[in-house]
Formats: C-alpha cells, sequence, structure tokens
C-alpha cells in the first residue's frame, strides 16, 4: 500500500490514500519503506526567522521522528531505515539507535519535532523566574534551608543528555562524587549571577569530591556554549533541548539547584538564587559531602 503515513498509535496504523484515512493492523505490516520526505511547507519555513532554542532536526530541516514505547518513555531521532521490524536511524544527542515496532505505542514526525513533543506532552510546566527561596521567608514553617521539595529524600531521575563537548551524559554512571544540577537558562538573570557562586562553592570542596553539573534547558548550543563562555564557567554543560529533564525534577522556576548524594538520593533541591542563596548552599553541600557513606 503506498500513502502518507499519518498516525502510529498502538496496534493501529493510519495511511492516508489520496483523500482517504486507512486503518491498519501493526500486526499486518511487515515493513515500512520511506520514498522520500513529505513537504513541510518548506516555502513558509524559509520565509520564517529561524528559533536559535530549535533542536538540530529543526534548524536544519531533516525529518525526524518522536518514538514512544509502551512504557511511555520518549526517543527522537532521524530515521534511516525500517527493516525486521525495527525503526533505525541516528539521534543528536546518542548517535546510531533504534527500536522496535512491536514495542512502539505512538510515532510522531517531522522536522518541527520539538513542538509536536511538547504539545503530545501537554506540558503542565512554564519556566519562570524564581522567587526568593522558603528559607528567606518570615514564615517559620519554612523549615531547614533546601529542604522543603517534595524530591528530597527520594532517588534521584536518572537521565542520559548530550554535554556541550559532544559526550553523552548519564547521570546514574557518577556516583563516585557527590553530584549538584544547576537548572538555568542564559535569559535567566538569576541563573546568570548564580552560577559562578554555585560553581565556586563546589571548586572550594574539590573537584575530587562535588561533580557540577549545568543544566541548560530548551536553548540551543550556540547560546548555551555564548553563555557559559562568558562566565568563565568550570562545570559539565548538557543540554536538555526538549526540557523533560527538567519537568522530571520539577525544575517550574529556574534557578533551581540540586544536591544528590554517592547514593542517587536527592538530599536538597534549592529554588531561587542571589547572594543570600550561597551560605545556605554551601552548608548543605558540605554536610552532604562529609556525610559518612552508606554501608553497602
Amino acid at each position: 500500500l503506498r500513502g502518507r503515513l499519518l498516525r502510529l498509535e498502538g496496534s493501529q496504523i493510519t495511511v492516508g490514500v489520496g483523500l482517504e484515512e486507512v486503518q491498519l493492523a501493526t500486526a499486518q505490516v511487515a515493513q515500512i519503506i520511506w520514498l522520500h520526505d513529505r513537504d513541510w511547507d518548506s516555502s513558509a519555513a524559509a520565509n520564517s526567522s529561524v528559533d536559535p532554542a530549535a533542536s538540530a532536526g529543526e534548524r536544519t530541516g531533516r525529518f525526524a521522528v518522536h518514538a514512544v514505547d509502551r512504557q511511555d518513555r520518549g526517543l527522537t531521532f532521524h530515521p534511516l531505515q525500517l527493516a525486521g521490524g525495527t525503526l533505525s536511524g541516528t539521534s543528536d544527542l546518542l548517535g546510531e539507535c533504534s527500536i522496535a515496532v512491536k514495542d512502539l505505542s505512538q510515532l510522531l514526525f517531522g522536522p518541527s519535532i520539538t513542538e509536536q513533543v511538547r504539545a503530545f506532552r501537554s506540558d503542565p510546566w512554564t519556566l519562570s523566574l524564581a522567587q526568593l527561596p522558603r528559607v528567606y521567608s518570615e514564615d517559620p514553617a519554612a523549615g531547614e534551608a533546601g529542604m522543603n521539595a517534595s524530591r528530597v529524600g527520594q532517588p534521584a531521575e536518572d537521565f542520559l543528555l548530550r554535554s556541550l563537548t559532544g559526550e553523552a551524559f548519564r547521570l546514574s554512571k557518577h556516583r563516585d562524587r557527590v553530584v549538584v544540577l544547576d537548572f538555568w537558562a542564559s535569559w535567566c538573570g538569576p541563573c546568570m549571577q548564580t552560577m559562578p557562586l554555585v560553581a565556586d562553592a563546589v571548586q572550594s570542596m574539590g573537584a575530587d569530591k562535588v561533580h557540577l553539573v549545568a543544566v541548560n534547558i530548551q536553548e540551543g548550543e550556540a547560546r548555551a556554549r555564548a553563555a557559559i563562555e562568558k562566565l568563565q564557567l568550570d562545570a559539565t554543560v548538557v543540554l536538555d533541548i526538549e526540557g523533560q529533564v527538567a519537568a522530571s525534577y520539577q525544575a517550574q522556576a529556574i534557578p533551581q539547584t540540586v544536591i544528590i548524594d554517592r547514593q542517587g538520593q536527592v538530599t536538597h533541591v534549592f529554588v531561587g538564587g542571589g547572594p543570600r542563596f550561597v551560605e545556605p548552599f554551601y552548608s548543605a553541600l558540605e554536610a552532604v559531602v562529609n556525610a559518612a557513606p552508606a554501608n553497602p
């Protein structure tokens, strides 16, 4: 059957043939062959300005897919072939990757894949500048600095992102040191002011004890690189292009700084920044670094 692949949801594929939509069971499909990319209104795209925060696929107009498996995990990549029941291609973040068609729940595709993913996920959070941390409020119930977030005491959500150096960074592979996640964006003034303070505190502890990871949220590589070079920041900088890692850490306001101990547990979450942030952050970080390791 020759047509236009419109949707892949669960066990059903929808194909456009002429003006009609034809539904097929995925179990009946042995192979899908892409003859050429669809015309994604390239004339309109050519007349519009390029969003510097767009993904590489959107900037180049390359055809991309976002595959969602039955556990609701998503993978964005440029498809190259579908053979033997496996859709394979290359990812800007992961390199070569693949997924079995039988494991697919849904498939989104097109050069504007980031926008489609955000709409598909019905993203419930919107980035905003953070208010002062609750520790600075006059509310006596505010409690100990950085200890009020719901994620404190929970296992840190694992993630895999590409760094500015082009390497893949997986959080769970870095248990040898305390990890500090600093969520930021170049447009966020408090972020740009706070990151050097976080870096100074981490450096005072020693690079052999603390690993600083600056998680840039939904910006392009060029913009993130320019901001880091301006700050002359010594940190591992990773790109959360689609904002999914920030969402998993509930980073609805930035800057947000998360301390993770050597056992992979979130011990503190600070929302907001500025000079008054430094003392409670340093005290919390020192306590985690000096804590006795848990029994094996």
